[in-house]
């Protein structure tokens, strides 16, 4: 367990990769300095020399340069080489982050779509309902147009009568007039028009309450005749 705890702690104790890589870098510029100026030297005694000596010394001065010269290009091209490492690195963050926000993009613009389509199936629905309820005006018994005469002649768009009001759940039936969620008695229940009926009622007021009055008299007629 001790020797454990201890390689632990002499491991984080370690410099990371980058430090060593700076030392690397350090050492390697170092000694190609001190190969170049070992050549340079060598050239300057080179004269001085005998000349049994002097091709050695030639082929001495020769070889510092070429490894110093190697250290040095050797450093830079790995400089150029993690430079171009770290462009392409960059590059393709950028290309990722790029194609990230266009999928984004193109969600988005996916779901609007959608969002809308929905919305116009919703419309032409909602219209094609309406369209219906107002077609069955035309088709309604005397009991149903003796109920909306109620509220004409009241010009009112919500009347009072029974919860059970059978010419009130017919209209209900046919989208001409609503109930749910109306509180009160039921001998008092309160039958709402929709807006769009009670303009269209109001349009044809006159006519509704021709057709009341018809029904009235045809009412009494028959019951003259029995």
């Amino acid at each position: 367990m001790l020797v454990r705890l201890g390689l632990w702690l002499y491991l984080t104790m370690l410099p990371d990769g980058g430090f060593f890589a700076a030392i690397e870098k350090v050492l390697s510029q170092v000694s190609a300095l001190v190969c170049g100026a070992v050549a340079l030297a060598i050239y300057l005694v080179l004269d001085s020399m005998p000349a049994d000596w002097r091709w050695l010394a030639r082929a001495l001065m020769l070889g510092f340069a070429f490894v110093g010269a190697a250290k040095l290009l050797d450093g830079s091209v790995r400089e150029v080489r993690a430079y171009l490492r770290r462009r392409g690195a960059e590059e393709r963050l950028k290309r990722r982050k790029a194609e990230a926000m266009a999928e984004a993009k193109a969600a988005e613009e996916r779901r609007k779509k959608a969002e809308h389509q929905q919305a116009e199936q919703e419309r032409e629905k909602e219209a094609e309902r309406r369209r219906i309820a107002l077609e069955r005006l035309d088709h309604l018994s005397p009991e149903e147009i003796g109920f909306i005469w109620r509220a004409l002649e009241r010009r009112s768009q919500t009347i009072f009568g029974w919860v059970h009001s059978h010419p009130g759940r017919s209209l209900q039936m046919k989208g001409l007039v609503q109930s749910e969620g109306s509180t009160g008695h039921e001998d008092h229940w309160p039958w709402v028009f929709p807006d769009f009926v009670w303009k269209v009622l109001l349009e044809r007021r006159e006519e509704f309450m021709q057709k009341h009055g018809d029904n009235e008299r045809e009412k009494q007629r028959r019951s003259r005749t029995r």
